[in-house]
């Protein structure tokens, strides 16, 4: 049949346009999107948590520094009186022995976890760095990702105009009732046109018979696939 050039080409411009849609309004890369924001927010969360612990521990780094420097003060007043006014009293000399004793121990408990809250606050601090560059690296491949999905979107908008125009041409050179039949099937089907690939339907996946082959063989008339009922427009063997 004469149109059937034509109508294949109309269909291509319609999947085009279709493709072209789904890049607009269904675009796989806004769930990535979607992905890198909630990404941001829970690192933005962990941020905030660690940093509170850390100032948590900070506080009582600097409330075991004070309370080691007093401590070391009081040993260094107890050891002086030990051993400069102390004279020959030996219960006085028990006594502030023994206090000396007690507080070095006491020291040495509070140098045990004043470690401890050192080795905390470098953990803490790492791994605030660590995420810290996560968000940041978060917040770069969002735009970055965002900038590049704006450009995808304007250029389908450009390419749907062009292709409407194309389409508009193809439909003026085609005779009313074969558009309307077109127009129908892509309602109802998406594709209206297809091809045969080895004499199967590109829209069914279904062969066809051999009287439906041979009438598209004779291009006397138009054909249909009598499994999904689409015009059969060409062929690829």
């Amino acid at each position: 049949m004469k149109y059937n050039e034509k109508l294949l080409e109309l269909q291509m411009v319609h999947t085009n346009i279709s493709n072209l849609n789904v890049v607009i309004s269904k675009n796989c890369k806004l769930k990535n999107l979607r992905n890198l924001k909630s990404k941001f927010e829970e690192y933005k969360i962990k941020y905030i948590t660690l940093n509170k612990e850390l100032k948590k521990i900070q506080q009582e780094k600097e409330s075991c520094t004070a309370d080691l420097e007093v401590d070391s003060t009081e040993l260094k007043e107890l050891e002086f009186e030990l051993y400069n006014e102390s004279g020959s009293d030996l219960k006085l000399i028990e006594n502030r022995e023994s206090k000396i004793s007690s507080l070095k121990v006491i020291n040495e408990k509070k140098e045990e976890a004043l470690l401890v809250l050192m080795e905390e606050e470098t953990r803490l601090n790492n791994e605030i760095t660590e995420i810290k560059k996560l968000v940041e690296d978060i917040k770069k491949n969002y735009f970055k990702t965002k900038k590049t999905i704006l450009k995808e979107i304007e250029m389908a908008k450009k390419e749907i105009v062009r292709a409407n125009k194309a389409k508009d041409k193809i439909e003026k050179e085609l005779p009313s009732d074969i558009l309307d039949l077109f127009n129908n099937l892509i309602e109802v089907k998406k594709v209206a046109v297809v091809i045969l690939k080895n004499r199967t339907c590109s829209g069914c996946k279904m062969a066809v018979s051999s009287m439906t082959y041979d009438d598209f063989i004779k291009k006397q008339e138009m054909v249909f696939c009598d499994n999904c009922g689409r015009i059969v427009a060409g062929s690829e063997e």
